[in-house]
């Protein structure tokens, strides 16, 4: 997405992050739905980009906040855009799914996606910062309240051995 501070794409796409967040904290499962969401839709629309507009990709290069972010996409990236970009919206697609387990592939999907926002995040107004930065923290709380989320109790059930 390439958006600015000025286009109703970068509000939408705060409003939503935000919008997550909140929810992370007042009402997990939700939360959890909606960044499952997040990360199919991303797997979609990126999945369709690479084989029909892989060249899009490029103009990250104009909006990273540093010169590596903005050499690799110019070098490596730019000769392989359709693998490095439909790997990523496999793995998002992994990621998505996987954020509805409620076991050890939950936790590890969230971990995923918290990495992955952070490392979008850089991308500045390509990847509508601060949305990268909202949504990391929207899996650290559901992280945080991982026991409550899948017992439905405030902690996590324990078995003695």
């Amino acid at each position: 997405m390439f958006a600015n501070v000025f286009s109703p794409e970068f509000y939408v796409t705060n409003g939503i992050s935000l919008f997550v967040l909140v929810m992370a904290f007042r009402k997990p499962r939700l939360g959890r739905l909606w960044m499952a969401l997040i990360f199919v839709s991303a797997a979609v629309v990126n999945g369709v980009l690479a084989v029909k507009s892989p060249q899009s990709y490029l103009a990250f290069a104009n909006v990273a906040v540093f010169d590596w972010y903005t050499r690799y996409i110019e070098g490596p990236f730019s000769e392989h855009i359709p693998l490095i970009v439909g790997t990523i919206a496999f793995l998002q697609l992994l990621t998505g799914f996987f954020m509805l387990h409620k076991g050890q592939l939950g936790k590890a999907a969230f971990m995923a996606g918290m990495i992955f926002f952070w490392a979008i995040a850089p991308l500045g107004a390509g990847a509508a910062f601060p949305a990268p930065v909202l949504l990391a923290a929207a899996c650290l709380v559901i992280l945080l309240k991982w026991g409550k989320l899948n017992t439905g109790k405030g902690r996590q059930t324990q078995v003695a051995i």
